[in-house]
């Protein structure tokens, strides 16, 4: 099962991240699902984006 949502921590995104995470606290086993967050980059904080840009130099 895939999961996509706007990437932000609010709304039906951070209702759907703070499910799957209990979800996943109280079955003993991994559920198979994917979750992907898509963001606009310029919605990414500063400090975020200077992590990714840091992280891909480093590959």
């Amino acid at each position: 099962t895939w999961i996509i949502t706007s990437g932000l921590n609010n709304g039906a995104a951070k209702l759907i991240g703070e499910g799957v995470d209990r979800l996943r606290a109280l079955v003993n086993k991994k559920p198979s699902m994917t979750l992907l967050g898509m963001a606009w980059w310029g919605n990414i904080a500063e400090k975020a984006r200077a992590m990714v840009l840091e992280l891909q130099n480093e590959v």
